[in-house]
């Protein structure tokens, strides 16, 4: 028992009685499944238990390079097989011929069809397993099984259209005018609309399905004449940037509510709207709350306005890249940004990537603290001090923008010293009192 405790391939030098001792051998497979070749036919026929242990251990024990003459049960090998399905690929083609050992093993991974039998191929409940993966495709598969025998097998038809619609092109002509069918592929692949085989295309109801699904789909609707304004609503609500594919007179109809769906769902969509709506302050403060970034698509002088740039920092910091010279060096604007970007004095890692110089005016900031030296207090100075410190620190802590802290530091150094000298008098004064002796 210690000797199979500690490698179980010892078993092959025990006894005979031992190797026909279910507690000895479940030890033995329980360190090493290949064990199991050890034990007697006797114990192999009359122990699942031992049978059981020694798949958990390695599934691949029941693969074709081991004889067991006669031992081996179909329920031992479907067991192997939901352990690991790939087990699949070694079996013996006995157990390959096996319909249920078949299926269970490309329910767990379609791909293994490649190793099921030519005479299985066919196999409707076979088929099933297959088209109900979601990364099954029917380009892939199509010169290997006759598709066309399947045609009017419903089940097969729509679990596999589902995952994979181009399946439907040789589907029946009953399916392919099935309307609540439809409706249930374009709403996952808005994209069908636009194909030959799909009989729907002019359907206003088929296509809403398809646009609450994704908005984009509004681009493969075959005629702009045919998009109604409850079309476009729904677009742009379900995906703002749908609203490049809104006809223009749509879009330029401020009081339809389209565009302010749009720029409420995504504020990119700004870049789509005409010039003179974007001139327009209330737009444009709709599009930052909804993406700070879209404060890139805004007229240079709304990048100048405390407000507009103020709601968009405070969606996302790093639209503060996108704000004027005189705003990226605004006290106010950049302790707002490291607040946000700053949790506990680690820069949070979606930040890491940014170009700080780029995205703070630190020579303005620094001009502007040593401006406001008696107004501002020590807290204030300190917070944005760390922060710039903070901030030129790379993904490992190190720092690879030294040139920020120091720009900062160079107007402000004397109340830098001051505060420090504050700090050490507060929590050290008889050493202070020494060294002034």
């Amino acid at each position: 028992m210690i000797a199979v405790k500690h490698d179980g391939r010892a078993l092959q030098f025990a006894s005979e009685a031992l190797r026909d001792d279910e507690e000895v051998v479940l030890v033995a497979v329980q360190r090493n499944a290949n064990a199991l070749t050890f034990a007697t036919d006797r114990l192999l026929l009359s122990s699942d238990k031992v049978w059981m242990q020694a798949i958990y251990t390695n599934p691949s024990i029941v693969s074709r390079q081991y004889r067991w003459n006669g031992t081996l049960s179909d329920r031992h090998v479907m067991y192997a097989v939901k352990q690991n399905p790939h087990v699949y690929e070694v079996l013996d083609d006995c157990w390959k011929y096996c319909l249920d050992i078949a299926e269970l093993a490309v329910s767990g991974c379609w791909l293994l069809i490649n190793h099921v039998p030519d005479g299985l191929w066919n196999n409707p409940k076979l088929l099933i397993k297959v088209v109900g993966h979601e990364k099954w495709s029917y380009d892939d598969w199509n010169d290997h099984i006759e598709w066309y025998q399947f045609r009017h097998h419903k089940e097969i038809m729509k679990i596999g259209a589902l995952n994979d619609p181009a399946l439907m092109c040789i589907a029946s002509t009953e399916l392919q005018y099935d309307r609540s069918f439809a409706c249930k592929i374009v709403y996952k692949f808005g994209s069908e609309i636009d194909k030959d085989y799909f009989r729907f295309r002019h359907d206003p109801y088929v296509i809403l399905c398809a646009l609450r699904g994704d908005g984009m789909a509004l681009e493969y609707v075959n005629f702009r004449d045919e998009i109604t304004l409850d079309m476009a609503m729904t677009a742009v609500s379900n995906n703002g940037m749908a609203l490049q594919y809104v006809p223009r007179p749509m879009r330029d109809w401020e009081d339809n509510g389209i565009v302010r769906a749009a720029l409420l769902n995504d504020g990119l969509s700004l870049q789509f709207v005409s010039e003179e709506m974007r001139q327009n302050r209330d737009w444009v403060k709709t599009a930052v709350c909804s993406e700070g970034c879209a404060l890139q698509l805004a007229p240079v002088d709304m990048r100048d306005d405390d407000e507009v740039v103020h709601l968009a920092i405070s969606n996302n910091p790093s639209a503060m890249k996108y704000a004027s010279e005189r705003l990226r060096g605004d006290i106010g604007l950049v302790t707002l940004v490291f607040q946000l970007m700053i949790d506990n004095g680690v820069l949070l890692k979606e930040y890491i990537d940014e170009d700080f110089p780029d995205l703070i005016n630190v020579p303005l900031l620094a001009q502007n603290v040593a401006a406001l030296r008696l107004e501002m207090s020590d807290r204030t100075f300190v917070n944005l001090l760390c922060g710039c410190i903070i901030c030129s620190r790379d993904d490992v802590g190190y720092p690879h923008r030294l040139n920020v802290p120091f720009t900062f530091l160079r107007e402000n150094i004397e109340r830098c010293v001051i505060i420090f000298q504050t700090i050490a008098l507060r929590h050290a004064p008889r050493v202070a009192i020494d060294m002034e002796e």
